[in-house]
């Protein structure tokens, strides 16, 4: 079975972070200033706006809810090496500059004859939800 086509790809440039060179305070465990990113790189991807400028509060303060997603095809991932994780940050989504933020992923899209996912969903949200 051949690998599934992204629907309307578009642009995404993503930063992967750079968890080695970051300085990390030992008993907080967070960054220490800035969180290190490595160069941009730029991937075909299909987004999904769900919520989209949405707040979200409750009794126990903000909460950290995906604004979104994009669907990436993990051949084009693993075609330039990329491994993507929390925290990694969206610069661009076509020609719209952004300040987005991976917080999970999923792999979807299993075919028998493919050993496994042949997508993985990349779910984001922006800095104001991050800092909640």
């Amino acid at each position: 079975m051949p690998v599934p086509n992204l629907l309307h790809p578009v642009k995404i440039t993503l930063q992967r972070r750079n968890v080695i060179d970051t300085l990390f305070d030992e008993d907080m465990r967070e960054p220490i200033g800035q969180t290190s990113y490595y160069a941009e790189e730029t991937l075909a991807g299909q987004v999904s706006w769900e919520n989209k400028d949405n707040v979200y509060v409750d009794e126990k303060g903000t909460q950290l809810k995906a604004i979104g997603y994009i669907l990436f095809r993990y051949v084009d991932l693993e075609s330039k090496g990329i491994t993507l994780k929390y925290q990694d940050r969206i610069k661009k989504i076509g020609r719209h500059e952004e300040e987005l933020y991976i917080i999970n992923t999923k792999p979807i899209g299993h075919y028998p004859d493919q050993d496994g996912a042949t997508l993985i969903r990349a779910y984001f949200t922006d800095r104001i939800s991050m800092e909640a």
